[in-house]
């Protein structure tokens, strides 16, 4: 079949870009043709980079700005620098950048396409993507006889943020697909009570893809594990993350290593923005004794590659991500939101990966499932 894959935005998340490739790799070895669409923002004009270098100016001289002044599309390109060989090189010709809703439709007369997946991450966001109606297919003529397919999108928490007017048009939508599955267990009732349409509950898709597929498409070799190591993936630095951060290494007796750079901080200095290379993202999991972790995606690796975790609650991006993947592996107690529940017990506490991984090889038949019922 000739699909078309509906991705988040490629940015410097290492998590969308993994599981983009989980889909995309499992895509390409059931036989299919695979389209990215990687539908992005416009382009800044000349003008709105004048009028945010001017705004960057102000920041600077009164408060405690420390990025690029004046700018236009150079800093995003510099971030992505160690993560676009491998967008380039995995998927190449494969994606098609877009930046507006013509461009989708356009893409659509070009391509026959037999079949359009929506992939994961939180693609059904409003605030997280540059239209959500892309990411309900709304470029697709309404007669076309395409299949429509949702796998693992995420609302991204389990509070509604759509207002009415989302609401009615997502809904009509939504009612076009032939097969829905949702990221969290959460998003099934959202589709449910809010949208009108029967939903399933599948993983992440980055379980697709086993932790020795991750680290053959990075060049990664699977060495031992530097046993004095705690890695941490932090996306909202705090004290009280970097306190729990301490007390496990103290307690373990180990070094702490940092997975991820200030990517996020617009403010940061731009040499502390660059996102690291996938290989060093997931050498982060591979080699390290203990991950601490507020991120989704970085607790879904430490899981994959059999690493012992805590889990800080990140209430702020979204909880129901997070407690819906612990509570599939049993896990839950691995998810904290203070320093006065990370014990000496918890941390020492070993996880039981045998079961862990029982339970990830049945989701991984579950998600291939899935998508090989809705592809027929």
């Amino acid at each position: 079949m000739n699909i078309a894959l509906v991705v988040f935005p490629f940015h410097p998340s290492h998590g969308c870009i993994l599981q983009t490739f989980a889909i995309y790799r499992k895509l390409k070895e059931m036989g299919h043709k695979v389209t990215i669409i990687n539908r992005k923002s416009c382009p800044i004009s000349n003008w709105g980079a004048f009028k945010r270098g001017l705004s960057n100016l102000r920041r600077k001289l009164i408060g405690n700005y420390r990025g690029a002044i004046f700018y236009r599309g150079n800093a995003p390109k510099a971030i992505m620098q160690h993560l676009q060989p491998f967008i380039d090189t995995v998927f190449g010709e494969d994606v098609k950048t877009i930046y507006s809703y013509q461009e989708a439709c356009e893409l659509v007369k070009s391509d026959s396409f037999d079949a359009y997946i929506i992939g994961s991450d939180q693609v059904w966001r409003p605030k997280y993507v540059p239209d959500v109606y892309h990411y309900y297919l709304d470029f697709v003529p309404k007669e076309s006889k395409a299949k429509r397919i949702a796998f693992c999108p995420s609302f991204g928490t389990d509070e509604w943020e759509y207002n009415k007017e989302q609401q009615k048009h997502c809904c009509e939508l939504l009612s076009r697909f032939d097969a829905v599955a949702v990221r969290e267990e959460s998003g099934v009732r959202l589709c449910k009570k809010r949208l009108n349409k029967d939903a399933v509950h599948l993983l992440d898709p980055t379980v697709m893809q086993k932790s020795e597929d991750y680290l053959k498409a990075v060049e990664l070799e699977n060495s031992e594990k530097m046993e004095n190591v705690v890695s941490y993936y932090f996306l909202d630095c705090s004290e009280e993350k970097l306190q729990i951060l301490h007390k496990i290494s103290l307690v373990l007796g180990c070094q702490e290593k940092r997975i991820n750079t200030n990517t996020e901080d617009c403010n940061a200095r731009l040499e502390d923005r660059i996102a690291p290379s996938l290989q060093t993202w997931i050498s982060g999991f591979a080699k390290s004794r203990f991950v601490v972790a507020d991120s989704f995606h970085a607790t879904m690796f430490a899981v994959l590659f059999n690493v012992p975790f805590i889990t800080i609650a990140n209430k702020e991006r979204g909880l129901s991500r997070f407690e819906s993947l612990l509570k599939t592996f049993n896990l839950d107690s691995r998810l904290v939101t203070s320093p006065e529940a990370v014990t000496d017990e918890l941390i020492q506490k070993p996880i039981d990966w045998n079961k862990a991984n029982i339970i990830m090889s049945k989701e991984r038949e579950h998600s291939l499932l899935f998508l090989r019922e809705a592809l027929s």
